[in-house]
């Protein structure tokens, strides 16, 4: 659809369509700290280098899914598992694979279901402070002032006094991102729990001025759910826009980090009787007298010894999607080198006609004992129902790659 009929069938002038498109992508560009997504030719916009769902005007929701996911009502629930690291830093492992079996649940049940899970693990024990309260009463509980005790107010002595209470700056920001999430959330089940997180967390006075960034280490147990409250305030990515009383979250991601999560989240599910590390930092070079490391994304070691370096690349060498970078060839030879691992898998997204099988080697690169093997990857023809199904198919094909080359 042209940028003229879409400005048409929404009611609005193309000036304006336009300028709303721009204006989004400029709050894109600041927020994900990339350039320019937006492009615009011929009467015709496309979004790029980003991936997600987020309002452009109070009658326009753009949905913009990764090359790496079908267009079924699947992904939405699995790129929340996607956003829930590179957004806001929970590490989504094994038990958070569940949510995308709920395939009826559109995205904001699916963000609401994980505030629940992780309100519920910790609300036994609420974050309490003492707070002062200025009280008027004949009754004494506090410090009296001095001069109310010759000349009382009506309502009685003007007193201060000292609680240990619920109503503090830290909940209040977790009970405002609760009613945010009740709101958008379209499950009456959901809806509910919310407000019963919302009774629990007691009698607020309103948002602070400025939002504390992080609980005091004594509540180090509501970090996770904090920060993602935090988000949820700033719009998960993107402003909440007012839609006719109903809050409309965005939930925006880089694609290339999306992509380097999705496979994240894959390997930890699906390598059963493996380790599944994370950037590990591995010791390469000296420079005068610090160490310079290097971080391939994932290293995985089974029980019985060998290992395997993998690194999750989102573009190709060239236009063909058949050529490995020489910036990835030399980066890919310093992790094995570090590591002193000699295999290394990169794992590129693939969304061509011309593959036979959803895992499919391209390309081989070697020196001696190092061996760098690239693969396109097509999870949408491992028939794509979900993350926790494509782990399963990665396993089965990273696990041979594993038997190969035993290393000591």
């Amino acid at each position: 659809m042209t940028i003229s009929m879409l400005a048409k069938e929404l009611g609005v002038d193309r000036y304006e369509l336009v300028s709303a498109l721009y204006a989004i992508d400029a709050y894109l560009s600041k927020r994900l700290s990339i350039s320019g997504s937006l492009r615009v030719d011929r009467d015709r916009f496309a979004f790029g280098r980003i991936a997600g769902i987020f309002p452009v005007a109070e009658q326009l929701e753009i949905e913009v899914m990764p090359k790496f996911m079908s267009g079924n009502e699947a992904w939405r629930s699995d790129f929340l598992l996607l956003l829930a690291r590179t957004r806001w830093g929970m590490l989504a492992e094994r038990q958070m694979i569940s949510a995308s079996k709920s395939r009826e649940r559109g995205i904001n049940d699916s963000l609401a279901m994980v505030f629940l899970t992780m309100f519920d693990k910790v609300s036994r024990v609420p974050i309490r402070t003492y707070r002062r309260r200025l009280l008027r009463q004949f009754e004494i509980e506090g410090e009296l002032d001095e001069e109310t005790v010759l000349l009382p107010d009506k309502d009685g002595f003007i007193q201060t006094a000292t609680e240990f209470s619920r109503d503090n700056d830290y909940n209040a920001v977790m009970a405002a991102a609760a009613r945010i999430l009740s709101q958008s959330a379209s499950d009456f089940d959901l809806r509910a729990r919310l407000n019963r997180a919302i009774y629990q967390l007691g009698s607020q006075g309103g948002l602070p001025a400025t939002i504390p960034r992080m609980v005091p280490s004594r509540f180090r147990s509501w970090s996770d759910l904090y920060g993602l409250s935090i988000d949820i305030l700033d719009g998960y990515g993107i402003d909440y826009v007012n839609q006719g009383g109903v809050m409309s979250p965005g939930f925006v991601v880089r694609t290339s980090d999306a992509w380097e999560e999705f496979i994240r989240q894959a390997l930890v599910a699906g390598m059963r009787g493996c380790t599944v590390s994370f950037q590990e930092k591995h010791p390469f070079a000296k420079r005068d007298n610090s160490t310079v490391r290097v971080r391939p994304d994932y290293t995985i070691r089974a029980t019985d010894g060998r290992k395997l370096l993998v690194d999750a690349k989102y573009k190709y060498g060239d236009a063909s999607g058949k050529t490995i970078s020489n910036a990835d060839i030399y980066e890919g030879w310093a992790f094995m080198e570090a590591a002193s691992i000699h295999k290394l898998v990169l794992l590129y997204p693939y969304a061509g006609s011309d593959m036979r099988a959803p895992f499919e080697q391209f390309q081989m690169v070697t020196d001696e004992d190092k061996l760098i093997v690239g693969v396109r990857v097509n999870p949408e023809m491992v028939g794509f129902k979900g993350l926790a199904h494509f782990a399963r198919e990665l396993a089965k094909y990273i696990g041979p790659m594993m038997l190969e080359q035993k290393m000591d």
